[in-house]
């Protein structure tokens, strides 16, 4: 699995358009909100996502926890 930054790709397919309006157009969208997804001002919702070919995938990293963290976890809100 390849990690995509759905920013780029949606400038890649804006640029793809004669302008960012019609790229808008073209995908449902409006200016505005097209403009806000480029700079980083909002969230890209999984509909989005998906009008620029991309959805959204939890992966785990690999990192350890360690396992105090594990053990407050599983004992939080039980009494003794």
């Amino acid at each position: 699995m390849r990690e995509l930054d759905p920013i780029e790709r949606l400038r890649r397919l804006v640029s793809t358009y004669p302008t960012q309006r019609a790229a808008a157009d073209g995908l449902g969208l409006s200016p505005q909100y097209v403009t806000q997804l480029l700079t980083g001002k909002r969230a890209f919702s999984e509909t989005v996502l998906a009008r620029i070919g991309l959805r959204r995938a939890v992966i785990e990293r690999d990192r350890q926890v360690k396992p105090a963290a594990l053990e407050n976890r599983s004992t939080r809100g039980r009494r003794s």
